[in-house]
């Protein structure tokens, strides 16, 4: 993986993480009543994300275990679980916990984003941008994408069309003959 590339993924994981924490009030793990971990067995999608969130990160868990986590997050999405779908998403895009594989990461993230996920809609804007997961690139659609997750104050986002203005703006100064 190059450096970028590993940079890319430890910022997303890093904000989807927080941002996910943040967003779910139930992330403590209740080890000695073990009711966190009843409650995802017994099917509860929130349970079941937060669970995989401790097997991702290895807090509150025997282990750090991404297969585990993935599994979790699985059947939470599977119920419609938005920050599951995302998260799952990630893990996908990133191979981590499954293998990589745009398409599966693509499938996931536009089911959160279509639930109004802003990691989920940036991240369909980086694939319109650089033409992963079967998406020609795109640059007019990234910025469509961009623009829903700016709209929520994701910083990547406003970052990514910062650039694409920047970008663009770069393009119309130069002169015809140097095109």
């Amino acid at each position: 993986m190059k450096f970028g590339t590993k940079l890319l993924f430890v910022a997303a994981m890093f904000s989807c993480t927080f941002f996910c924490m943040a967003n779910d009030d139930q992330f403590a793990y209740d080890r000695e009543n073990n009711e966190f971990y009843e409650d995802a067995e017994a099917g509860d999608p929130r349970a079941q994300y937060n669970l995989g969130l401790c097997y991702f990160t290895g807090k509150n868990v025997e282990r750090y275990n991404l297969k585990v986590a993935v599994e979790w997050f699985t059947k939470s999405a599977q119920q419609g679980y938005a920050n599951a779908e995302c998260f799952l998403g990630l893990c996908y895009t990133f191979g981590r916990g499954v293998t990589q594989n745009y398409t599966t990461a693509r499938s996931w993230f536009e089911k959160a984003a279509a639930k109004d996920i802003a990691e989920a809609q940036y991240n369909l804007g980086w694939f319109h941008e650089t033409g992963k997961a079967g998406f020609a690139e795109d640059l007019v659609e990234a910025q469509v994408w961009y623009r829903k997750a700016a709209a929520k104050d994701h910083a990547r986002a406003k970052s990514a069309l910062e650039r694409l203005n920047q970008s663009r703006e770069n393009e119309s100064n130069t002169p015809s003959y140097l095109q």
